[in-house]
């Protein structure tokens, strides 16, 4: 009687030993969807840092041509308006004059967007109602 269970149990073994040759392809199924969205989230992230970048970048050039080369506010706007048009997204740009409490002139100018304007695909709702914005403000003399 017991020849009989350790002969079962090695008949066991041996099955669950030998038998490993889908383990690599079932691994990969089953690794390759977290790694595709980690890796799609890392490009999402850094397309839209690049864009946040140059949305700052435009609406610094237009706000230093309003306050230092007294151009009108329309024409700052056009100027961040030239600067974002390569990337082909209709811009929200508002550019806007205060009084700060020492008597200067402020410029400042706002540059947004809808998060779903850019994003490549809203997989896990981050994106809803959500804007990226831009904005830059300087001193007029």
């Amino acid at each position: 009687m017991r020849m009989r269970q350790c002969r079962y149990r090695s008949k066991w073994r041996r099955f669950l030993e030998k038998d490993e040759q889908g383990s690599a392809a079932l691994e990969f199924a089953l690794i390759l969807p977290v790694f595709l969205i980690i890796l799609f989230g890392i490009i999402q992230f850094g397309y839209l840092f690049v864009v946040q970048n140059s949305m700052t970048n435009a609406a610094r050039e237009g706000v230093r041509a309003i306050a230092i080369q007294q151009v009108e506010p329309a024409q700052g706007v056009a100027l961040v308006r030239d600067a974002l048009a390569m990337w082909g997204v209709d811009f929200q740009i508002d550019a806007d004059t205060q009084v700060d409490p020492a008597g200067r002139n402020e410029v400042s100018i706002v540059v947004s967007l809808p998060l779903d304007a850019i994003a490549f695909g809203d997989f896990i709702g981050i994106s809803d109602g959500r804007r990226v914005e831009s904005v830059a403000t300087m001193r007029q003399d």
